[in-house]
């Protein structure tokens, strides 16, 4: 789980623990974990009194743990709505990326909205011009327009695994995207 006041991303890991356990950890060090570990195979991961530990082949790595209790962060991510729709994770992430072509440099808004069988993807920068691109899908329920951060919305549905995300539009501005063991809150903007 990770988030920043904007955005939370929680992936579920297809792991073999033999008991479980959590740890508050700085997005910094997660990071350079993550970029340590790609490319190989298992990791295994371990807790300490006051630190989290890594260890991939011959190397280990491990960071001191953060003091205090991390928010109730399920209770941030909505519950699977009646309001929602169906997409391929890249073809979404592509419509997103073309439309923020024209965004904002500032805010990077892209707004969101659903007519006649597409979702409809715009943004507009005064010196620049406008953008609009639409993507075909079938929405169950109604989908009250929205503005959301075109970066943190491409990064949402970057991580997300499989060939096809549901995408919750149920609550005022926030979008939840979720796949395989994978869900991700952004935040929309007012």
């Amino acid at each position: 789980m990770a988030s920043d006041g904007r955005r939370l991303a929680v992936m579920d890991g297809g792991n073999e623990a033999e008991r479980t356990w959590s740890a508050l950890v700085s997005a910094r060090a997660m990071s350079s974990l993550a970029r340590m570990v790609k490319g190989f195979g298992a990791v295994r991961v371990g807790v300490g009194e006051r630190a989290l530990f890594a260890n991939w082949g011959r190397w280990m790595w491990w960071c001191m743990m953060l003091e205090g209790e991390f928010p109730k962060w399920g209770e941030v991510i909505p519950a699977p709505g009646e309001v929602g729709f169906e997409a391929a994770p890249t073809a979404l992430r592509d419509a997103v990326r073309r439309a923020a072509l024209m965004a904002d440099a500032e805010t990077r808004a892209v707004s969101l909205k659903y007519e006649e069988g597409a979702l409809h993807l715009t943004a507009q920068d005064p010196g620049a011009g406008d953008a609009a691109v639409a993507l075909e899908v079938e929405l169950a329920g109604e989908m009250k327009p929205r503005r959301l951060d075109a970066k943190f919305l491409a990064q949402a549905l970057d991580h997300a695994p499989g060939e096809s995300v549901r995408v919750d539009v149920s609550n005022k501005t926030a979008l939840v995207v979720r796949g395989e063991g994978y869900r991700g809150l952004v935040m929309g903007m007012e």
